[in-house]
């Protein structure tokens, strides 16, 4: 049974702002992305002109249950 998560990794792609941007603007429009609102979200890596940006995800509250079930919740593990 997994009794807490410290971290996931996700790619995003989509967000057509982020082509030529920094890792600092890649950050700025991340923290907007509503359905993320919920967790802590750092981005990692930013591969320019793909549109991918590499982000981690934390528990916002600390609390690692309620992370596995919104991330659940979320659709990102089953």
């Amino acid at each position: 049974m997994i009794r807490g998560i410290d971290f996931v990794t996700i790619e995003i792609y989509g967000l057509m702002q982020s082509y030529n941007a920094t890792i600092e603007e890649c950050q700025i429009l991340v923290d907007n992305i509503q359905s993320l609102k919920h967790y802590e979200v750092k981005v990692l890596n930013h591969q320019q002109d793909t549109g991918y940006i590499d982000v981690a995800l934390y528990p916002k509250d600390n609390n690692k249950r309620k992370f596995i079930k919104d991330l659940k919740d979320d659709g990102y593990i089953d």
